[in-house]
């Protein structure tokens, strides 16, 4: 809207706020950084199962020299085996980009002897039909890497993950 009046006698507005330092903002929440997503695990799984070894392995693959130096004896022993077990299939994800590997969180598979880790290769999708997405010599890379041996990878029944 215009005015023909000139710019002198034009009515100003005057709103009554206080100076713009006194103005008091909400603060802002943090930015949440998002987690991937991964499918829901399903009840039986392929895969490779983590030895305490490997667990180790991956442990001291991860953490640097200078952090394990303040750890000694069952102190350390017992926090390589925390942090290899809660890191070993995202190290491997991270380490192996190319290898198809669907869940970074540890998924527990029920053995012989009691629950153990498992790098998981494949799911079964229904009860007849199972899905493998690695390659036979993506799995002898995984194999060698981990330090798993000769181990072969087997269909196991997934207790909880984690």
């Amino acid at each position: 809207m215009t005015s023909n009046q000139p710019a002198a006698t034009r009515p100003t507005v005057h709103f009554d706020l206080p100076p713009a330092d006194e103005i008091q903002t909400k603060p802002k929440r943090p930015r949440r950084r998002k987690r991937r997503s991964q499918p829901p695990i399903p009840k039986r799984v392929f895969g490779l199962i983590h030895t305490p070894e490997s667990i180790r392995r991956v442990a001291l693959k991860v953490l640097p020299q200078a952090f394990l130096d303040q750890f000694t004896g069952d102190n350390l022993d017992q926090f390589l085996t925390h942090v290899g077990q809660h890191f070993s299939n995202a190290h491997c994800q991270q380490h192996f980009p190319d290898i198809p590997l669907r869940w970074h969180d540890v998924v527990l598979v029920d053995t012989d002897q009691c629950s153990r880790p498992c790098l998981v290769l494949g799911h079964m999708s229904n009860k007849t039909d199972g899905q493998v997405y690695v390659t036979q010599s993506q799995m002898w890379q995984l194999r060698e890497y981990l330090g798993l041996g000769d181990q072969e990878p087997k269909w196991y029944t997934v207790v909880c993950t984690g």
